[in-house]
């Protein structure tokens, strides 16, 4: 970690060359050594994929192997490359290895081959967390956001301004606000949402549990945000900040 924050990869090339195959310690290094990579004036993306590319066949376990093969599948993803990554993300489920490269690897395909911009939006019904019922059906016609967040991350609770903003700017434009929240207590939501005044419905999906929403959107991790227009279907996905009051600026001028 240390040699990533100061962009030290001759150290880090040289720590890698001495990991056994079977260390335990692969699955936590790939993180930082992409990060240094990315940084460093004598390394790029490209080395990054190569040294990936070597480590197949050299590390061992199911673990490893499995991790090797998802910082693969989310280089070629972001390359849009989706053949490579579904390629990548299928090895990881036919290995049968870590619950959490399996479920990411399964959410991953499930996005790219049901979530697609244009494709129509999983439908549901769920109760809010003020006993409401919702239904994305019986919001047809309408501008719809879906904000996945929870209280303890701190990305999501800094997009709270842009969604306010969004809120107030469209409230009379047919634009709906919806919070999927991964937090589990329903009163400590309530209070969160009231002390913060977002003032748009929640629904709580936490995980493990009754997360049949995050499923159906392939969410790997938060804050994420699904844009549906009024025709049911997907017009965009992962936004925030100014990305997002743009789309919603160009939906509504629809």
């Amino acid at each position: 970690m240390l040699w990533a924050n100061s962009e030290s990869v001759t150290e880090i090339d040289e720590a890698i060359s001495k990991l056994p195959a079977n260390s335990k310690l692969w699955k936590q290094i790939f993180l930082y050594v992409r990060s240094a990579y990315r940084k460093s004036d004598d390394r790029n993306m490209n080395d990054f994929i190569s040294l990936l590319h070597d480590l197949e066949d050299r590390v061992e376990g199911t673990t490893n192997k499995s991790a090797v093969l998802y910082f693969l599948g989310e280089y070629y993803l972001e390359d849009d490359q989706k053949d490579k990554a579904i390629s990548l993300f299928q090895q990881i489920v036919n290995l049968d290895g870590e619950d959490f490269y399996v479920n990411k690897a399964l959410r991953y395909i499930h996005e790219m081959e049901s979530l697609n911009i244009g494709q129509q939006a999983p439908s549901f019904t769920a109760q809010t967390v003020t006993g409401d019922s919702l239904s994305l059906v019986q919001l047809s016609g309408k501008v719809i956001i879906l904000d996945f967040w929870a209280t303890w991350c701190g990305p999501c609770i800094a997009e709270i301004p842009t969604l306010k903003s969004i809120q107030q700017k469209y409230k009379d434009d047919n634009v709906v606000l919806i919070g999927i929240v991964l937090n589990k207590n329903k009163e400590e939501i309530k209070k969160f949402i009231e002390d913060k005044k977002m003032t748009w419905s929640h629904v709580l999906q936490p995980k493990h549990e009754n997360d049949i929403i995050t499923k159906a959107y392939g969410i790997n991790g938060i804050p994420d945000s699904y844009v549906i227009g009024k025709d049911g279907k997907i017009h965009a996905k992962h936004l925030r900040g100014k990305e997002l009051e743009n789309k919603i600026e160009e939906l509504v001028g629809k």
